[in-house]
Formats: C-alpha cells, sequence, structure tokens
C-alpha cells in the first residue's frame, strides 16, 4: 500500500529515512541505521543485509510508520525538541529520492531486497593518534595505552577481534546501490578496506558516488597508493571534513600522535585542490576545555596563513564531562569569549562577511551560560594529569591559559 510520502518527508516528527537505506556498524561492533542511533545489544551482524533485517531495525521501522519516536533515536529527537537541526531531517533531505522503499514495508518491519544507499561502516579503531577527548572505542593508540595502563574509571575497551571479510563482500556487492559513502574511524586514511572499497567503486564504474570523509588528514599515500589520484577519478567533489583542533604544539599536545608539520603540509595540499575546484574542504574543531580558551588563537593563525576553509564546523565534546567547554571556570570562560569574538570581528573587518566563522560566534553563549568547573575540577586534574605522567607530557607548558585549572 503507498504511503504518502510527502508527509513522511517534511511533516512526521518520526520518520527517518535512514532505517529505510543505510546499516551503521561501529568498531565495537554495535549496529544501528545510523552513527548517532546505536543498539546496545546488536553485536554479531556481519553484513548489511543482517543489519537491515535485524530485530530492532523492523521495529524502528514499524513506529516511524506508525508515528512512534523510537528511543534508539533519542539524540535526533532532543536536538529537534531543541529546534537544532538533525540528522534525521538530513537524512530525509539527501535520500528523498528514495521515498518509494518505505512502500515496500513488510507489517513485521522487514524490508525485502533491501538496498544499501548510504554507507557508514567503521571496520576497526584502528588510529595513529591518542587525543585527550577520545578514549579506546576510537583509537587503538588509547586501546594500547588502556592496556599498558589500566584505570578502572576510563570508559570499557570493547573492541572485537573478528574477521570483516563477510561485511566487506556485503558491500561491495552492494556498490551498485550506494549513492552517499562516508568514511570515518579510527582513521580511514590508514584503513586498509577504506582503499579497497574506493578501489572497487571505480573498477565496478560507480563513480557518481559521494564521498565523504572525517578524517585527521595526517596521510594522504596508503603503500603505493596516492589517495588524491584516486579522488580525482569521481564525478564528484570528494568531501573532505579535517579534525583540526588547533596548531603548532597545542595540536599535537591535544591530539597526541600529531605532526603538526606534517598534517598542514598536506591541509595545503588539500587547500590547493578546493582553490582549483576539485574537491570539496571542510575544518571540523572539537570544542573541549583543553582548546576553548585560545582558539582565538587557532583562527587567526589559519587565516593569517591563507589556510581558511571553505566551510568550518564546530562539535562539542560532551564526555567525558571534564573534557566539556562549559568546566572551564567561568573567570576563564568571559575573556576566552570575548576575545574569540573580537578576533573574529577583526578578520570581517579585514577581509568581509565569513559566514564560515559564525558557529564560532554563536558557540560563546552555549558556553559561557552553563558552569560545571566546581564538579569536575577534581577529575580534570586526576584526568589530566595521568595523561601527563603516561605520555610524558607537560599540559600547561603548552597550554598555560588554563594552568590555574591545574
Amino acid at each position: 500500500m503507498a504511503l504518502d510520502h510527502e508527509y513522511l518527508l517534511t511533516k512526521s516528527k518520526s520518520f527517518c529515512m535512514y532505517p529505510w537505506v543505510s546499516a551503521h556498524k561501529m568498531p565495537s561492533g554495535h549496529t544501528g541505521p545510523c552513527c548517532v542511533a546505536v543498539a546496545d545489544d546488536s553485536s554479531g551482524y556481519h553484513t548489511v543485509e543482517e543489519i537491515s533485517d535485524a530485530p530492532f531495525m523492523r521495529e524502528i521501522r514499524k513506529d516511524m510508520l506508525e508515528g512512534k519516536r523510537p528511543e534508539i533515536c533519542k539524540v535526533c529527537w532532543n536536538m529537534e525538541d531543541n529546534e537544532t537541526p538533525s540528522a534525521r531531517q538530513n537524512a530525509n533531505h539527501t535520500q528523498s529520492q528514495h521515498i518509494d522503499v518505505v512502500d515496500n514495508t513488510q507489517p513485521d518491519g522487514s524490508l525485502p531486497d533491501f538496498k544499501y544507499r548510504y554507507m557508514d561502516i567503521r571496520f576497526s579503531n584502528l588510529c595513529n593518534m591518542k587525543c585527550r577527548s577520545c578514549f579506546s572505542g576510537y583509537s587503538s593508540q588509547w586501546e594500547m595505552e588502556d592496556q599498558k595502563y589500566p584505570h578502572p574509571n576510563n570508559p570499557e575497551t570493547m573492541i572485537p577481534d573478528y574477521e570483516p571479510s563477510e561485511m566487506l563482500e556485503s558491500i561491495i556487492a552492494q556498490i551498485p546501490n550506494i549513492d552517499r559513502a562516508y568514511f570515518a574511524g579510527g582513521e580511514p586514511l590508514i584503513t586498509e578496506e577504506h582503499y579497497v572499497i574506493l578501489k572497487e567503486f571505480i573498477r565496478q564504474k560507480k563513480t557518481d558516488t559521494l564521498i565523504t570523509y572525517n578524517t585527521n588528514i595526517s596521510k594522504l599515500h596508503f603503500r603505493d597508493e596516492d589517495l588524491v589520484e584516486l579522488w580525482q577519478q569521481f564525478d564528484q567533489h570528494v568531501m573532505v571534513f579535517a579534525s583540526l583542533d588547533h596548531y603548532g604544539e597545542r595540536a599535537e599536545i591535544i591530539r597526541s600522535g600529531t605532526k603538526w608539520k606534517q598534517v598542514e603540509e598536506n591541509y595545503r595540499r588539500l587547500h590547493e585542490l578546493w582553490l582549483q575546484g576539485k574537491i570539496f574542504l571542510a575544518i571540523t574543531t572539537t570544542i573541549t576545555s583543553l582548546n576553548y580558551a585560545s582558539l582565538w588563537e587557532f583562527i587567526e593563525y589559519m587565516y593569517e596563513n591563507d589556510l581558511v576553509p571553505q566551510d568550518w564546523q564546530v562539535n562539542f565534546a560532551l564526555y567525558p564531562s571534564h573534557q566539556c567547554a562549559w568546566t572551564i571556570p567561568n573567570h576563564i570562560k568571559q575573556e576566552a569569549g570575548e576575545k574569540l569574538r573580537e578576533t573574529i570581528d577583526l578578520i570581517r573587518l579585514r577581509t568581509g562577511n565569513n559566514h564560515e566563522l559564525q558557529a564560532f560566534y554563536d558557540l560563546v553563549d552555549t558556553v559561557n551560560n552553563q558552569d560545571h568547573w566546581e564538579q569536575n575540577a577534581e577529575e580534570f586534574r586526576e584526568k589530566m594529569n595521568r595523561l601527563d605522567t603516561i605520555r610524558d607530557e607537560n599540559l600547561i607548558q603548552i597550554l598555560p591559559e588554563i594552568s590555574e585549572m591545574y
């Protein structure tokens, strides 16, 4: 029976395209319709078809078509209730051309002949960095460190030791159906499966697929492969979201494992490709208790060195709580916010209306209107001192602007 497609895409408060077109797998093995909706008990599915036909996925589809909001999707509901754009709304926009598939939904929520349209599979937590705002679930470097220096309050490591060939084979079989492929990690640019899939898109002549990355851009070569040369074989501009939280020594201690000279060199290469109209380039900055006080210096550096991206996005580190930007003592936050806005205002006067900086301008109110320092001070000091000892680093020597937090 045909459903009201227009209503589902534009007016429904519960419907999302992802359960009909996508299947997601975390490095932990947990699965879901997308990366913001992951089932706690869904380990053990090894192909995209198995994930799509899992009982929890059937239940999600039934609930959504009945106007119910599945609990697994609570991140999107919370965002929308706070009038913030959500992944659900984005999916309904970018995947609307596949809306006819909902008519194939069976009474039990199953979906015969599942076609994979949006790919987002994290094969492992393999990463060459151990960012202070991350943990072992997304970083093999963190995992090795936790195994060597166990800590009772660290998040539990749940990285399974399994052979990913089944998943890889199922993705390769679905390549003719894939419109968009999102690679994240871990670090995708050092992950072998990423290159197998990328070259398979080219071999199968499915080069109209939109390829998107979230990457630390530390490597643009893999063995004998030049990644940029592979990208140039795709019809659409590859979209690169570079995870950069600061520059120089600050970058190297916030994202331990960073070699800023190499990262900047790679960024300049990508920046030139963007200027030539060959890729889309954005920066994604994670706002934490470590970089908020000196964000203005990072922005100033990128502008003064002609490293301005096409777009600049911000994310908030929300867990663990001592990493949240609103953990910083109020007087430091207030001064940092004033300096940040002052810097942006000066850049706008000098260069014109810089829309890519608006997210930084707006985040000041979000950060400065919350005060969580007292309840997080002890944990912040304990965790940062512990990492300094284990990694032979000196945080406050590199970040003197937050030295009193120690």
